[in-house]
């Protein structure tokens, strides 16, 4: 998916947010957990369960989108992301009400909260090398050389 591209494309991630939590055509993955978890469903609990996670998943991925989207739009698109992520505060507050009684679903939240750290160290770390590396002296060319085509043993 365009959440692990480097980099990700901008046109195909804000498509991916918005056909997950800004649904105008579709109804939207709150409305499975509706029919298939709420009240009166004929649904198995292994079933209910692997939606229950599944769901996670969604969440975990559509806050990592919006995460990366906040780094890669323009002042112009500040709007749109802001109302993105208003649409994904509102999903996961009705999801977390709801359902929150499942371990599934509060192992896919510490991961969120686990995926945000790890992405936090990483832009932390990418940084720092590129501090590295704009601030390390170019290396110097020695004389001389080494290698095979300076080798006298080696055929030509």
């Amino acid at each position: 998916t365009e959440i692990y591209s480097d980099p990700p494309s901008k046109n195909k991630l804000q498509s991916l947010l918005t056909g997950t939590l800004a649904t105008t055509v579709h109804v939207g993955p709150m409305k499975f957990c509706e029919v298939f978890l709420g009240e009166g469903t004929v649904a198995s609990e292994d079933h209910q369960n692997n939606l229950r996670e599944i769901m996670g998943e969604v969440l975990l991925l559509a806050k990592s989108g919006l995460e990366i989207n906040s780094r890669i739009i323009t002042s112009e698109q500040i709007p749109f992301h802001n109302m993105l992520d208003d649409k994904y505060q509102v999903i996961m507050n009705t999801f977390v009400s709801r359902y929150d009684g499942n371990s599934v679903l509060k192992k896919a939240l510490v991961h969120i909260q686990a995926q945000e750290k790890r992405a936090k160290q990483l832009a932390k770390e990418k940084q720092e090398r590129l501090v590295v590396t704009t601030t390390a002296p170019a290396p110097t060319p020695t004389k001389g050389g080494s290698g095979i085509l300076n080798d006298p043993q080696s055929p030509r």
